[in-house]
């Protein structure tokens, strides 16, 4: 048999007599789903690679049980980020490889064993794109943000549907949701427009929406409430307020973004995962600069989105622009283009912010450095 040891990740195709290591580590290749979890590697008794459907206890003792430290490599998506800590617990290392990465890869085949073999093929090709993992603090948190999120999606579609209802009956709605309401409360009321035998559907209708609408609004008051209640309390959020135009929510939400600062090699990489760093495309000996990537936690990216407008307008309100990089980026570039630059540094400066665990520094910030003075 065989032996390699790669030190840098190469993309090579397996063989029947040949095992290859990275950096001192087993390569594993695991295929996730709800119930069965498909594992590909190298078998020493059979001295082949081989396939296998286990478990969840199953898998669970086959990271007990292995002597050998594993590079457990998964695909992003459901549960990965409890399988991670799951492999970490025992002392192996982890690989969790983005869903397009691993789809560049990928053949006209789909099934769990050819799954797990293209994921085990990935995490040996150049350039492999991974992301951090999660602990389940982080994940509960991000849930909280996604629950007021489709919370208030409900609450939209259900005004839209109700909106379509008294379409229907001639009356378009010209006005707000609180004007909108009580004219269709009204309606009901009204012979000239509902007949009789249709006040009933149309009651039922407004009786049920309202009712609706209320526990979205309630649900939601109530999550704000605790957001708020922890961003008071977090030192973390206690330090992003300090950013101009930041309040309880947008904090919150920024700190769960950063929950974990070891995931981010540095600021610039946690803005591209925001979606805010600039792309670049070009052929022929030209380049240019396009639209910013439609990534990252939509909620998250919407507050630095916001924080970065409100620093904009404050800015262009002024009469005198100073002679620093904010100002000049104001006062040169177009709108959007100049608040997706704030946004990008707002997303380095956060990260920066916690990492070093100080305050937020607009001078700083606007791109003036205090001048260092040498004594004689």
């Amino acid at each position: 048999m065989q032996v390699k040891t790669l030190s840098k990740s190469l993309f090579t195709l397996d063989s029947a007599d040949t095992v290859q290591y990275i950096n001192g580590y087993l390569p594993v290749g695991v295929d996730l789903a709800k119930f069965s979890i498909q594992i590909y590697c190298y078998n020493f008794k059979s001295k082949k690679f081989s396939s296998k459907a286990l478990t969840r206890d199953g898998f669970t003792k086959f990271l007990q049980e292995s002597d050998k430290p594993l590079l457990v490599a998964f695909e992003s998506g459901s549960s990965c980020h409890y399988w991670a800590r799951q492999c970490i617990k025992y002392n192996h290392k982890v690989r969790l490889i983005t869903t397009r990465f691993v789809a560049s890869v990928k053949d006209m085949n789909k099934d769990d064993p050819h799954d797990a073999k293209l994921i085990y093929r990935a995490c040996f090709a150049d350039g492999c794109k991974e992301i951090g993992v999660k602990t389940e603090q982080e994940q509960l948190l991000n849930m909280i943000l996604r629950l007021r999120d489709q919370i208030l999606k409900d609450r939209v579609k259900m005004t839209n549907l109700w909106k379509a209802a008294i379409h229907e009956i001639g009356e378009p709605v010209r006005c707000g949701i609180k004007e909108f309401r009580q004219h269709a409360h009204d309606l009901a009321d009204d012979p000239d427009h509902v007949r009789d035998d249709s006040k009933e559907f149309l009651g039922m209708i407004n009786e049920f929406a309202s009712s609706h609408m209320d526990d979205c609004d309630a649900k939601v008051a109530k999550i704000d409430e605790y957001i708020t209640k922890v961003a008071r309390e977090d030192e973390a959020c206690k330090l992003l307020m300090t950013i101009p135009a930041v309040k309880e929510f947008s904090a919150f939400c920024l700190m769960v973004s950063l929950c974990n600062l070891d995931n981010f090699k540095n600021g610039s990489y946690y803005a591209s995962l925001m979606g805010y760093a600039p792309r670049h495309r070009g052929t022929g000996g030209s380049n240019y600069t396009i639209k910013a990537a439609p990534v990252g936690h939509k909620t998250v990216k919407k507050c630095y989105f916001f924080i970065a407008m409100a620093m904009y307008r404050k800015i262009k309100k002024q009469d005198k622009f100073e002679n620093c990089w904010l100002h000049r980026m104001v006062k040169e570039k177009s709108g959007k283009v100049a608040i997706c630059a704030i946004a990008n540094k707002l997303c380095c400066t956060a990260y920066s912010m916690l990492k070093n665990k100080q305050p937020f520094d607009m001078d700083e910030f606007k791109g003036i450095y205090k001048e260092q003075k040498v004594e004689p």
